[in-house]
């Protein structure tokens, strides 16, 4: 049995709604939820749509289009980070870059990540 999985709901179009995180209970069979990641997103097409199971082992279920927002709650429904994402994009409308910023609940304040997109 594998220490963690996950299970997903999806938006009518396809995008991953939310991820449903889980640990395994030590305690007895079967899996514990460890958290809830709700997803919104752009209406521009992902660079990431058609990668599937590299990019899953590595990052997340891939989506259409690009998430402009992530908030995780815990298993209580407590809100843990919300992480915010705004890109600039091509004429072709995908991502040429981007800024990430995850903020920790009771935070107001967090470093941005820089995100640069490289088509070839």
């Amino acid at each position: 049995m594998a220490l963690s999985k996950a299970t997903y709901e999806y938006y009518p179009n396809g995008d991953v709604k939310k991820q449903f995180n889980y640990m395994k209970n030590p305690l007895a069979d079967g899996y514990l939820l460890s958290n809830i990641v709700v997803y919104e997103y752009d209406t521009n097409r992902s660079p990431f749509s058609a990668l599937t199971e590299l990019y899953y082992v590595a990052f997340q279920m891939p989506s259409k289009h690009n998430p402009i927002k992530e908030t995780m709650y815990d298993s209580a429904n407590n809100i843990i980070s919300t992480t915010t994402y705004a890109y600039t994009y091509n004429n072709d409308g995908y991502p040429t870059k981007g800024e990430r910023k995850t903020v920790a609940a009771g935070q107001t304040n967090a470093p941005v990540s820089q995100l640069k997109y490289q088509y070839k």
